[in-house]
């Protein structure tokens, strides 16, 4: 008696928030034959039947599929295996005064994009990896997700951006009186990781230096005295660098 003509995958990848369609319509169409002619039964490796007739929706796990010709009642056994995708490793996420930087690994072509706390796009799916932050932002805590072959995904959460003005005028008019993190639409801070903040003049003399949480201000002055009209530059890093996210901001005031 002739078996059942089907060639099936022994293994199939699916991205985190699919499942894998087993389609014995379009497999019969293939081999030219009439799905009709045959009875289909999909399990799972304990044993629990997926419901179906010619098509069936599979997770992530391992099944027994039996194929049996209605006439003579030969039957083939397949065994599938239906697993995630590869997903990519991110190795590190540098924040800078323009951007998030993102430093990630993976088989295949690499994609990435930028979403506010509330899950809003913020940088659309890119090829770049460096993501630019846009200037009209109302939220600072982002995240960064990774994407391989358009499919797995590796997630970055609680990005925190600071945007530094590059000026200050402390004339006690209560506008801009200190420089500090701003953004068009309010004051954005960062209350939960601590840094370091140095800022010298022209001459590479240092005016400011504070570390720790909340430290992200300056009033203008230089041992309580207002510092001569110019420029002045700074520069602000974490107090501690984690492994994998690295705090780099440099500018001018």
């Amino acid at each position: 008696n002739t078996l059942p003509p089907f060639d099936l995958p022994t293994s199939k990848e699916v991205c985190s928030d699919e499942k894998y369609s087993l389609d014995f319509e379009a497999l019969a169409n293939e081999k030219g034959v009439d799905v009709a002619d045959y009875i289909y039964e999909v399990k799972r490796e304990d044993g629990t039947i997926i419901s179906g007739i010619y098509k069936y929706e599979l997770g992530v796990g391992n099944y027994t599929i039996s194929i049996s010709d209605k006439n003579s009642g030969c039957p083939k056994v397949y065994s599938l295996k239906v697993g995630y995708s590869e997903v990519p490793v991110i190795k590190k996420i540098t924040i800078n005064e323009k951007s998030v930087v993102v430093s990630a690994t993976g088989k295949g072509k690499l994609e990435y994009a930028l979403f506010d706390k509330n899950g809003d796009i913020v940088v659309d799916w890119q090829s770049n990896n460096t993501l630019i932050i846009p200037t009209d932002l109302s939220n600072n805590n982002f995240t960064v997700k990774v994407r391989l072959n358009k499919c797995g995904v590796t997630i970055e959460s609680d990005i925190i951006y600071l945007s530094l003005p590059n000026f200050i005028s402390p004339n006690n008019d209560e506008k801009n009186d200190k420089w500090k993190p701003m953004t068009s639409n309010g004051k954005v801070s960062d209350d939960v990781n601590s840094y370091k903040l140095i800022i010298f003049d022209r001459t590479g003399k240092q005016i400011l230096s504070k570390e720790g949480k909340n430290i992200i201000e300056w009033d203008g002055t230089y041992l309580g005295k207002p510092v001569l009209d110019g420029t002045y530059w700074y520069l602000l890093e974490a107090s501690t660098q984690e492994s994998n996210r690295e705090v780099q901001y440099s500018g001018y005031i």
